[in-house]
């Protein structure tokens, strides 16, 4: 099998942020809250997966000495359905049928309407797809975790398709990273993370 352009990038990018006397490995699963932190800059998310595969994420960033927080809503790990930060509410709307698509296999392709909501009010529609390309591991410090690239696009009626990568730990349930694409898929920048740890 050949690996994508983006999985080596990502593994790459973790293995050179790889540190001596890295904590022991975590085994990830749908029971535990996990923390994962990059270092510089500083960028840290909370995720929390309930029974039904929804994912709270608690995210705390810095800038410029100004600490950030997002709090987001995700279903299957992947669709950022509930954004809410100090500034603004983003909503995507689309049938709940899409919790549960199975993104555990390579090679699946699912499609939803959406509906873009900012703030309460509508501002666009169109159409939420996502794609199971492969499996790979990713590095975080010393250890390799499974993860799922997942490939999904967000077509909207007034403005340009937003491509992303997310490298999903089917395990977990929940992204391990993410790499925002160009409208050929080409890697524009990513988060990848430093540490993962149980809380």
């Amino acid at each position: 099998m050949t690996f994508s352009r983006i999985s080596i990038l990502a593994t790459t990018a973790i293995v050179f942020t790889a540190t001596a006397g890295q904590a022991e490995c975590v085994t990830l699963d749908r029971s535990q809250t996990y923390s994962l932190t990059r270092h510089d800059p500083y960028f840290s998310v909370t995720n929390t997966v309930s029974n039904d595969g929804t994912v709270r994420e608690i995210r705390e960033s810095q800038m410029n000495g100004v600490t950030a927080h997002v709090e987001t809503i995700y279903w299957n790990g992947v669709i950022a359905i509930d954004r809410q930060s100090d500034t603004s509410h983003i909503q995507v709307v689309m049938d709940s049928s899409a919790q549960s698509a199975d993104l555990s296999r390579a090679s699946q392709a699912y499609s939803y309407p959406m509906t873009l909501m900012v703030n309460g009010a509508t501002v666009d529609h169109g159409t939420f797809t996502m794609e199971t390309i492969e499996q790979t591991s990713l590095y975080i410090g010393d250890c390799a975790y499974p993860v799922m690239i997942v490939r999904t696009t967000m077509e909207r009626q007034n403005g340009s398709p937003i491509n992303e990568e997310a490298l999903l730990s089917v395990e977990a349930g929940m992204l391990l990273g993410n790499v925002a694409m160009t409208a050929d898929w080409q890697p524009r920048h990513g988060v990848f993370f430093d540490e993962i740890a149980v809380k």
